[in-house]
């Protein structure tokens, strides 16, 4: 697992054409909302970039880390079955570590952006926290 996160997917070299997005929905419990469903976003933001960042850019690494662990999960779901695949359990606390915790329950889905067409590849379970 850890020599995992060291070594980055190489893949992205093989696929130019397709590009693996991450999006997530939440289902929020505040005393204005009725627990309805968000809409689905995209879980990578882009960075601001500064010069600092030549130096020192931690969102950066941890971004990248996140789109290797996406690109694992992509090359995986085409040969595996996807409830035993352990690179979607990362995923999934990816996505729980970055939604806030008023929320009652999560999901999300992956695809795949390739000139212009969208192809949803897989979507989660709805997890409840």
């Amino acid at each position: 697992m850890l020599f995992r996160s060291l070594l980055p997917s190489w893949k992205f070299f093989e696929d130019i054409g397709d590009n693996a997005v991450l999006y997530y929905k939440t289902q929020n419990s505040t005393e204005n909302s009725d627990g309805s469903w968000s809409e689905w976003q995209t879980f990578h933001q882009p960075i601001v970039r500064r010069t600092w960042h030549l130096l020192f850019n931690p969102f950066l690494n941890l971004q990248l880390a996140e789109k290797s662990a996406l690109q694992h999960a992509v090359a995986q779901l085409s040969t595996t079955e996807s409830e035993s695949l352990i690179s979607l359990k990362i995923i999934e606390s990816m996505v729980a570590g970055k939604i806030y915790s008023g929320t009652l329950a999560f999901q999300f889905k992956i695809a795949l952006h390739s000139e212009g067409d969208t192809e949803d590849i897989y979507t989660s379970p709805v997890v409840n926290r």
